[in-house]
């Protein structure tokens, strides 16, 4: 199965097999597990622009400040990698995590929000990418809508019903 980007770059992924028959029972098919990735790909390049990076990379000052306040060392944006050095990259599945990693997390969100990282991001990205999610827009309304319809399979596969 193969897919373009926008860019013209082709993506591939094969349908036969194991993978390929998670990704169908998943997604609906192998194409629309391939879109959801290729948009996902080239919404992470629109957002690793310069523009985006320096923006976000203003606010880091604060954001180190306000978790190490919280008692959390991190260098940039890099809490949850901080979660995996300290408790591992797994839980068993649908195992909570736990208490010192939840505190991380909320940590993490709190600072990003009071050093502005939330906004400032995303008025960076939809500067940088807004002429790209308008043109692409039935792209992504597409692409959510096998998101959440993945979703719900997943979670019926999770719960056992499947």
């Amino acid at each position: 199965m193969k897919v373009r980007l926008s860019n013209g770059a082709v993506a591939s992924k094969t349908t036969g097999g194991c993978a390929g028959s998670a990704l169908a029972a998943i997604y609906g098919s192998v194409r629309d597990e391939l879109e959801v990735e290729v948009l996902q790909n080239e919404v992470l390049t629109i957002a690793a622009e310069s523009s985006v990076r320096s923006t976000i990379e203003a606010h880091l000052p604060e954001y180190r400040k306000c978790m190490a306040g919280a008692g959390i060392g991190v260098s940039g944006l890099d809490a949850a990698a901080t979660v995996e050095g300290r408790y591992g990259a797994y839980r068993r599945l649908g195992d909570p995590p736990s208490a010192a990693e939840a505190r991380i997390a909320v940590a993490d969100a709190t600072c990003q929000s009071t050093a502005g990282l939330e906004k400032s991001r995303l008025d960076a990205l939809y500067r940088s990418g807004g002429q790209w999610f308008k043109k692409h827009r039935v792209s992504i309304t597409r692409v959510s809508g096998i998101v959440r319809e993945a979703t719900a399979r997943a979670d019926a596969v999770r719960a056992g019903l499947h």
